[in-house]
C-alpha cells in the first residue's frame, strides 16, 4: 500500500445570543471560495428566521462574533513491510 494524502476543511461560526450565550457551528468541507458577504447573508437569514440551535432558554440569535476556515492536510504513511 502506498502513502495517502487526505484533505479536509471546516467553517466554524461563533453564534451570539441575546442572553450573552455563545455556541459554535461547524460545517465540514465548505465551498472553497466562500466570501465574507456570503457569511453575512447567512447571518442575516438567521437573524430573520431565528433557527433553533440547541438553545434551551429560547434566546434569540443576534449574530456571528467570529468565523474561521480551517484547512487540513493529513498524511497516512504506509508502514507495511515489502
Amino acid at each position: 500500500m502506498a502513502d495517502q494524502v487526505f484533505y479536509s476543511s471546516e467553517l466554524k461560526l461563533n453564534c451570539k445570543f441575546d442572553d450573552d450565550d455563545t455556541r459554535w457551528l461547524t460545517f465540514d468541507n465548505p465551498k472553497n471560495d466562500l466570501t465574507k458577504d456570503q457569511i453575512k447573508s447567512i447571518e442575516q437569514d438567521m437573524i430573520t428566521n431565528q433557527p433553533i440551535i440547541g438553545d434551551k432558554t429560547g434566546a434569540e440569535f443576534i449574530g456571528f462574533t467570529q468565523a474561521y476556515t480551517i484547512d487540513r492536510t493529513r498524511y497516512k504513511l504506509d508502514l507495511s513491510r515489502s
